[in-house]
């Protein structure tokens, strides 16, 4: 037989190249880096990097076909020659393009988090802008692939089908230059001989052996019954590449693409949503990692989503972990995807709750439990799959499903790959087929999501993603959100005054600045500290004093009292008004004093204790309104430390620290909490912060603006 009839030794040659020698990864890595290392990118914005911009875009490689129609069972893909186009077999192709896209994901994100961090000096956050972006296109292919619903093939000149078939004419061309092919005007038109070509040769290039095999198909009379067709070389050549329109699509979304902001320190571009947010699957979606980090994804999902914006955000379920709001959601530590769906049936979750978004993130229990080698069970686990997915919709008509991927496990890459790197990426490639036929077969709103965790943030023996992991896969949902946004999945609503606004009680998000020389300098000591609560509302003395609230009788930027060791405080802020003792400030400034300021901390390795209670503090000149400066400040703080922690640790060590963790309790989260956005009364963008204090780590973190100059000592 010859190779255009063996489709599964073809299979196997290009799953040779992906998963068992090198050469691929190499010769990739070798672009990679020449592109990288000729644009100079790692030299931009060094003094922030955070401002460098994505630069080189992958675009992924859409499977050819429909795999779950039956039209297409007795077809050939060539006139008269090789396989039927049966359900399987276009499956077994469309996995193969799809556990290629899945193994250029995982290489980019790689390649971005060894470039950022070589470039950083330390592990990138999560919101660091990559220097590669993986641009997959495979979805906004359905509806436009061969063999799709009502479509007899080969058709070869439909204006719908967004990739070449054999023999097409060329977009924009009339059906003028066809004809009646014969064995005659064919074996003329390619310089062959019907008689005489080889056609058994197991080399050579599918255009030069496939012409002698479609001659003697001819001369045989073996052709389908659509023989006219532009018999030309450029028919051939064509063959499997993009029309115009699938071109055009790919151009228009990764113009999207370009124009799409990372979410930074202010979190998601979507506003003005109420979004119901179920969470479902395994561990996953519950968000184990380690004990010290509870709440997996959602907990920076919702600081992305309401910080600086109006969107209502519940996540809603009926297992709960972590703290709230964000500690609700339908994940089982102990089942696997059968598990799931027998928990949700009984529990009616999803129908009694009525999320509008689910996010779904099942199988990674079950991979583990899986042989390596066992396909068969892998398969089974995409048909369990399928399952949870349908019963889903069936209790959710109106939902938009995101399907998320599984990360890979902590080794790095080798070769041959190991048996469960490649085990994930073809559940991957699964995962993808499944989503690609419930949005053509049943018209549902369900995307591909894929985590951009990369291996060096998961973790050894459990696989788990770390909590910089989670905070990834964070940052691509926001991203998909995005996305679903723009085609209209999501639907604007109401805000009402339960409606969160700028969240002042979670973590901050890391994000590192690298220091400016020279700012800002050191000098006397600034004021801060505990208070009492005022005596009209001992409650209300920190949630009537954060984010856009910071109006009335709020105080000033003091924390209500607390016994040792009760752990972090939510931030509380400043109010600004014109008795003037405090003064609005620059961000940008703001930022690269905190950087400056946590420098010299570290590198002069401070220690808070109770013999060193409050450091020098930092200042920025000329940053406030009215000519005024930036004071930034440090004091030890036992109220805040860690509950538990002994007497003899109640103290915090710099020279311990690393210049990310410093800046987000310095900066980030003050900043986040304590900030003005277009909607304020006299808002003016060059003044947007407003200070306060944040108390974690056994630390009172202080950031204000302050009338006049810097003291001269400083």
């Amino acid at each position: 037989m010859n190779r255009f009839g063996n489709c599964d030794k073809a299979i196997a040659t290009a799953r040779n190249i992906l998963y068992e020698t090198p050469d691929f990864h190499s010769n990739w890595v070798q672009l990679i880096s020449t592109i990288f290392t000729n644009s100079g990118w790692q030299h931009r914005g060094n003094s922030v990097p955070t401002n460098r911009k994505t630069l080189l875009y992958q675009t992924s490689y859409p499977p050819f076909f429909e795999s779950w129609t039956t039209q297409c069972n007795g077809v050939r893909f060539a006139p008269g020659l090789g396989a039927l186009l049966t359900q399987a077999l276009r499956d077994k192709l469309n996995l193969l393009g799809q556990e290629l896209n899945a193994v250029l994901a995982a290489w980019i994100d790689q390649q971005n988090y060894i470039r950022s961090s070589y470039i950083i000096g330390a592990i990138p956050p999560a919101n660091t802008p990559w220097f590669m972006k993986f641009s997959n296109q495979d979805e906004f292919y359905n509806n436009h692939r061969f063999c799709r619903q009502d479509v007899t093939e080969p058709d070869r000149n439909n204006p719908q089908t967004w990739f070449f078939n054999l023999f097409s004419n060329s977009d924009g061309v009339t059906a003028n230059n066809e004809t009646t092919v014969t064995s005659a005007n064919f074996d003329a038109t390619w310089h062959i001989n019907s008689r005489t070509c080889n056609s058994t040769a197991d080399q050579g290039e599918f255009a030069d052996t496939l012409p002698c095999l479609i001659s003697q198909a001819i001369a045989n009379g073996t052709t389908d019954n659509n023989t006219v067709w532009p018999a030309t070389p450029e028919a051939i050549q064509k063959t499997f590449h993009p029309r115009t329109q699938g071109f055009l699509s790919t151009a228009q979304n990764i113009q999207k693409d370009l124009l799409y902001e990372p979410v930074g320190q202010f979190g998601s571009v979507l506003n003005n949503k109420h979004l119901r947010i179920m969470g479902i699957g395994d561990s996953l979606a519950f968000g184990i990692s380690d004990i010290s980090y509870v709440a997996g994804y959602r907990e920076t999902l919702y600081e992305l989503l309401t910080s600086e914006r109006t969107n209502r955000v519940e996540f809603v379920g009926t297992q709960h972990q972590g703290p709230e709001p964000y500690n609700s959601m339908e994940g089982y530590l102990t089942d696997g995807v059968t598990g799931v769906l027998d928990k949700l049936q009984k529990n009616k979750a999803i129908q009694n709750l009525q999320p509008n978004i689910i996010i779904l993130t099942a199988g990674f229990l079950d991979i583990k439990n899986i042989d390596t080698n066992d396909y068969n069970s892998l398969q089974q686990l995409r048909t369990d799959l399928t399952s949870l997915v349908n019963y889903v919709f069936t209790a959710c008509s109106s939902c938009t499903v995101l399907v998320g991927d599984i990360p890979p496990p902590p080794q790095p890459f080798q070769w041959p790959a190991a048996a469960d790197r490649k085990q994930r990426f073809q559940f991957n490639a699964m995962i993808s087929e499944i989503v690609n036929q419930q949005a053509t077969q049943n018209n549902r709103h369900i995307t591909k999501l894929h985590f951009s965790v990369p291996s060096g943030e998961t973790v050894q023996g459990t696989g788990y993603p770390t909590q910089r992991g989670y905070q990834y896969m964070a940052y691509d949902i926001v991203e998909k959100f995005a996305l679903i946004d723009r085609s209209g999945w999501i639907s604007p609503a109401g805000v009402d005054d339960n409606s969160v606004t700028a969240s002042s009680t979670l973590p901050p998000i890391p994000l590192r600045l690298s220091a400016t020389p020279g700012v800002p300098t050191i000098g006397a000591s600034v004021s801060s500290g505990r208070s009492p609560p005022p005596q009209s509302s001992s409650a209300a003395a920190t949630s009537t004093c954060t984010g856009d609230q910071i109006e009335g009788s709020c105080t000033q930027a003091s924390l209500p009292s607390a016994t040792p060791d009760s752990g972090p405080e939510a931030p509380v802020c400043n109010k600004v008004d014109s008795s003037g003792d405090f003064l609005m400030f620059n961000a940008t400034q703001a930022s690269q004093g905190a950087s400056q300021y946590c420098e010299n901390l570290i590198s002069t390795k401070v220690i808070l204790s109770s013999s060193n209670k409050s450091p020098k503090p930092g200042y920025v000149a000329n940053a406030a309104e009215k000519g005024g400066y930036i004071a930034l400040a440090v004091t030890l703080d036992v109220d805040s430390c860690d509950p538990g922690t002994a007497a003899s640790n109640q103290q915090l060590d710099f020279g311990s620290w690393t210049q990310d963790k410093c800046y987000q309790y310095m900066y980030t989260t003050l900043a986040e909490a304590c900030a003005k956005d277009p909607t304020w009364k006299d808002y003016d963008p060059k003044f947007t912060l407003e200070g306060g204090l944040y108390a974690a780590s056994c630390v009172l973190w202080g950031m204000q603006g302050v009338p006049g100059s810097p003291p001269k000592d400083g």
